[in-house]
């Protein structure tokens, strides 16, 4: 081997080092830069920013989630990443309790309890599902609350989605901890007799057994 053919197979292995090289600063810095996806649990970092599909993915992977509350003027039904999500977790016993404004509950009622019961029934599930009228109609921005419990701990998380009056908004911001856990005391204050139960059963259709599908029921 002459020096020229030296030469340039050593400038192949510098080449191929650079390139060895970068790609290892690349993935280096996707895993730093998405740290909190590959070394800490998703429900203590959770995204600052998400879409509606991003929330419906995040949904399903809190760990140790007991509860999900959902604060808007309307309920919409659950599609896509959401739709599996809340699947998921009916199977794990994760309570869904929606609160929903005042002037809208029994439309409300009428339009998604069935749905749910259906998802419920469908996952062998049940009291998985409240929906509760405020005192007031909420005209502002949906807020969804994520409550997880691990042993005596109890964190919430809370995103505030970016369209006003939507059941599901577009995109979501997160809310700061003790803003999160602020508001779903004021929720709490804000619900009518609360000693009586959330849903009407007179007011409330019931699902029959021989018809329990819930991708067979039509929804507007």
């Amino acid at each position: 081997m002459d020096l020229n053919q030296l030469y340039r197979m050593n400038l192949w292995i510098d080449l191929l080092i650079a390139i060895a090289s970068l790609a290892c600063f690349g993935i280096l810095f996707v895993i730093i830069y998405n740290k909190e996806k590959y070394f800490y649990p998703i429900e203590n970092y959770p995204p600052i920013k998400l879409t509606s599909l991003e929330l419906g993915v995040f949904e399903g992977k809190v760990m140790d989630l007991y509860e999900v509350i959902v604060l808007a003027d309307i309920i919409e039904k659950p599609e896509s990443t959401l739709f599996t999500s809340i699947e998921a977790n009916f199977k794990r016993n994760v309570k869904y309790t929606f609160f929903i404004s005042k002037s809208n509950y029994v439309t409300e009622c009428n339009s998604y309890y069935l749905f749910f019961q259906a998802m419920m029934r469908a996952t062998n599930r049940e009291n998985c599902l409240t929906i509760t009228s405020l005192a007031m109609d909420w005209n502002t921005y949906p807020y969804i609350f994520y409550r997880t419990k691990k042993g005596d701990k109890l964190t919430t998380h809370a995103y505030r989605g970016t369209e006003i009056k939507n059941g599901i908004a577009d995109n979501y911001v997160l809310l700061r901890p003790e803003l999160a856990e602020t508001i779903a005391n004021i929720i709490n204050q804000a619900i009518i007799n609360t000693n009586e139960k959330s849903l009407e059963t007179n007011k409330i259709p019931t699902l029959n057994n021989e018809e329990f599908n819930y991708q067979k029921i039509n929804l507007n």
